[in-house]
């Protein structure tokens, strides 16, 4: 529901076309009716929350708040109440459903944290947190963490996104596939994501595209993270 809801939102931020306002804003009203009281989502409605699913959830209100829809101030608040409740304060990592430090819901905590609330590189605790993302190379095994990662380094910018981009770029073009066949242009989860060569695909191209389908919708964001 959430990456419905994010490219719904987001169809509609790009286009205004009023047909689809009506759609998307309903997504967006049932991600706020299932958000539980401690502020975080997970697979059923009122569910005590996991990072993983959160972060979904945060993107696709992120996306709705861009594109002009109604997003109410507490939902968001809420939140950011549930990413404290993750937060390892040691070294501003993030887990699943209590505090901890992987790499993979690192970024996912961290690129809520710049979009709920405009977390930028002169930020102490970013700058700690990403020190949970930067270690581990962007890899096409787990691209549910590099999808993730890759989003974090782009806002965050400077050498720490020039670094990360380089490899980034040069692991997804080279690993494409090449070949002649169907398969050609897509890109296999090899034993790695559990769903498969299109949902490798969708993050592959997610992913490269994170130089070009932020600015329409979050340039805003991007100018505020810029000042902190």
């Amino acid at each position: 529901h959430g990456l419905a809801t994010i490219a719904m939102c987001e169809a509609f931020g790009l286009t205004q076309d009023p047909n689809l306002r009506r759609y998307a804003q309903m997504g967006v009203n049932y991600i706020v009716y299932a958000q539980h009281n401690e502020g975080g989502w997970r697979y059923g409605p009122k569910q005590a929350g996991d990072t993983s699913v959160v972060g979904w959830q945060v993107m696709a209100l992120k996306s709705a708040q861009m594109a002009g829809l109604d997003v109410p101030d507490v939902t968001m608040k809420k939140a950011i109440s549930y990413l404290e409740k993750v937060c390892d304060q040691t070294n501003e990592g993030y887990g699943y459903t209590g505090p901890g430090s992987t790499p993979t819901l690192s970024a996912v905590g961290l690129l809520c944290r710049q979009y709920l609330q405009s977390w930028g590189p002169k930020n102490p605790r970013m700058q700690k947190g990403i020190l949970n993302v930067r270690g581990t190379p962007p890899q096409l095994g787990n691209m549910y963490y590099t999808y993730y990662a890759t989003q974090v380094m782009h806002h965050f910018g400077g050498q720490e996104w020039d670094d990360w981009n380089a490899k980034m770029r040069d692991i997804l073009v080279n690993g494409q596939d090449k070949t002649t066949g169907p398969l050609r242009g897509s890109w296999s989860a090899g034993g790695g994501h559990v769903s498969g060569r299109l949902m490798q695909t969708s993050l592959c191209l997610c992913t490269l595209e994170v130089y070009y389908r932020h600015l329409p919708l979050y340039f805003r964001a991007s100018d505020e993270m810029a000042k902190e």
